[in-house]
C-alpha cells in the first residue's frame, strides 16, 4: 500500500540561495537552512545533476536515523524541484520499501 506525506517548511532564505538550489548545491544549501535535521550532505557518485547519489548525515532532531543515501531522480529548473529517492539505510532500514522526498522552492521574493 502506497501511502503520501505531505510537510511544508517555510526557511528564510534570500532569492538567490533558491535560485542556486540545484543539485549541485544541496549538499550546502540543506545543513545551511535545517542544521538540527541535516548535518552534512556529501557527493558519492555523479556530478549534482539526474542520477547523482548523496549521503545525508543527520543531525540531533532525527533520532532513529543517523544516515541514508539518495539518488537525484528528478530535477526541474523550471519549477525549482528536485526528487530525491533513498537507496540505501535511512528509511528503508526502518520498515518503508521505497522513500522519496521533493524539494520544491517558490522562489518569491521579498
Amino acid at each position: 500500500m502506497a501511502k503520501e506525506a505531505k510537510t511544508q517548511v517555510k526557511v528564510q532564505v534570500g532569492i538567490e540561495a533558491n535560485m542556486e538550489s540545484s543539485g549541485k548545491d544541496l549538499r550546502f544549501i540543506l545543513p545551511r537552512i535545517m542544521p538540527s535535521v541535516v548535518k552534512d550532505v556529501q557527493v558519492i557518485e555523479g556530478d549534482g545533476g539526474l542520477s547523482t547519489v548523496f549521503l545525508f548525515n543527520f543531525g540531533s532532531d532525527v533520532s532513529n536515523i543517523r544516515y541514508q543515501k539518495e539518488k537525484l531522480v528528478d530535477l526541474d529548473e523550471s519549477l525549482h524541484q528536485i526528487g530525491m529517492q533513498v537507496v540505501e539505510g535511512g528509511h528503508l532500514n526502518i520498515g518503508f520499501s521505497s522513500y522519496k522526498t521533493t524539494y520544491q522552492s517558490p522562489c518569491q521574493e521579498k
